[in-house]
């Protein structure tokens, strides 16, 4: 299978559904984060809370750099051929809930064994919360993968 990237839809998409904040900020299990949500600078340094403050054009950057580091999970891990869309959803959800996150989801199961839609809908929606709690914004991130997904059954209709 060829190595697939994220088109400019597909980080333009990311972007869109992450905020921005210039200094570092503590994320889950004591890690840190900065920018558009990048845990390692420029260097490949993880985000410390010394870490320095980033404009926006440096958080672009680093957003750049972290969706490489996960394609890379994505095209190792995706057994099953992808459209443009699909894929860009993919590593949206992947930059999300992280590597580990990703490797050991339904969602990716259900993609690999190339499952009815909507049980692939059904695991990528429970991906909803922060901190084991509910988070609206988490939940309107993840029905618009779902939709970016699926967006070749609305066009074939």
């Amino acid at each position: 299978m060829d190595v697939m990237k994220t088109s400019k839809d597909g980080f333009d998409f990311i972007l869109k559904h992450s905020t921005f904040r210039s200094e570092p900020y503590a994320g889950k299990e004591n890690r840190y984060y900065i920018g558009y949500g990048s845990g390692w600078d420029e260097s490949g340094s993880k985000i410390t809370p010394k870490s320095p403050a980033i404009d926006r054009e440096q958080a672009e950057y680093l957003l750049h750099l972290s969706i490489d580091r996960i394609e890379y999970f994505v095209n190792k891990y995706v057994t099953v051929p992808l459209l443009q869309h699909q894929y860009d959803a993919l590593v949206s959800f992947a930059f999300s809930v992280e590597r580990m996150g990703f490797i050991n989801s339904a969602v990716l199961r259900l993609v690999n064994e190339q499952a009815y839609h909507l049980e692939i809908v059904f695991a990528w929606l429970k991906w909803n919360t922060i901190d084991e709690r509910f988070n609206k914004h988490m939940a309107m991130r993840r029905h618009a993968e779902v939709d970016m997904f699926f967006k070749h059954l609305d066009d074939e209709q």
